[in-house]
C-alpha cells in the first residue's frame, strides 16, 4: 500500500512543473516565519489608528455618530483597496501589465475609483438616514453636517484606497518583494488612513456643532 500511495505521489509530482514542485515543497516553518513576520509588523503598523482616536478623543466622544460607523468607513476602504490591489497582482502574474503599465493602470483604477466611490457615497447616505435618525434626535443642522462628514469621509476613504491598492502591487515588485503582501498591506494602510480621513473630515464638518438632544 505505501509502495503504491508513493507511486501516486511521484506521479503527480512529475505532472507539476518544476516551479510547482518548489512551492509544494517549500517548507511550513519558513512559510510560517514570513507570513508571521509580515503580519506582526501590520499589526504594530494598525497601532498608529489608538494614537489617531486618542487625539481625536474629544471630537469622537461628543459625535456618536463617527464610532458608529467608522468601521463601516474603513471596511469599505479595505475593501475597495483589497479588489484594486488583486486586479494588479493578477495583471502582474499573468503577463497583462507590466511595470510599464503603472501609470495606465492607475490612471484606469482613479476613475474606476472615483465611481465607486460616489456610488457608495449615495449608498452610504441612505444607510445612515434611514439606520441614525438624527434628524429626530438632534435637529436638521447637525443629522445635515453630521450625515454629510459620514458620506464625505467614505467618498475620500473609497477613493484613496482604489488608487493606493492599484499601486501597491508594483510598488512590491519594483522592490523586488512579494507582490503577495499588497492586500493585507492595504487593508491596514485604509485603517490607520480611513481613521484618520474620518475624524478630519468630521473636525472640519462638526467644529462648532454639539449634538444637542431634542426635549421631550
Amino acid at each position: 500500500m505505501q509502495d503504491m500511495l508513493g507511486m501516486f505521489r511521484r506521479g503527480r509530482e512529475q505532472s507539476l512543473s518544476p516551479a510547482e514542485r518548489r512551492g509544494c515543497h517549500e517548507s511550513i516553518m519558513l512559510l510560517v516565519w514570513r507570513r508571521t513576520t509580515v503580519l506582526i509588523l501590520l499589526m504594530l503598523l494598525q497601532s498608529l489608528s489608538q494614537f489617531i482616536l486618542v487625539s481625536y478623543e474629544k471630537l469622537v466622544s461628543e459625535h456618536v455618530i463617527i464610532p458608529l460607523f467608522l468601521t463601516m468607513l474603513v471596511g469599505a476602504g479595505g475593501n475597495a483597496g483589497n479588489q484594486a490591489a488583486v486586479h494588479s497582482i493578477t495583471g502582474l502574474v499573468t503577463g497583462e501589465y507590466s511595470m510599464r503599465s503603472f501609470n495606465l493602470v492607475v490612471a484606469r483604477e482613479a476613475a474606476v475609483g472615483f465611481l465607486c466611490a460616489t456610488i457608495l457615497t449615495c449608498a452610504a447616505m441612505a444607510r445612515v438616514y434611514l439606520f441614525y435618525d438624527a434628524t429626530e434626535k438632534f435637529g436638521d443642522s447637525y443629522a445635515i453636517a453630521s450625515i454629510l462628514a459620514i458620506c464625505m469621509s467614505l467618498f475620500f476613504i473609497v477613493l484613496s484606497s482604489v488608487i493606493l491598492g492599484a499601486s501597491l502591487p508594483f510598488f512590491f515588485e519594483r522592490i523586488g518583494t512579494s507582490r503577495e503582501h499588497a492586500a493585507p498591506v492595504i487593508q491596514v494602510i485604509m485603517d490607520v488612513l480611513g481613521v484618520l480621513i474620518t475624524c478630519q473630515i468630521s473636525h472640519v464638518m462638526l467644529q462648532g456643532s454639539r449634538p444637542v438632544s431634542k426635549s421631550v
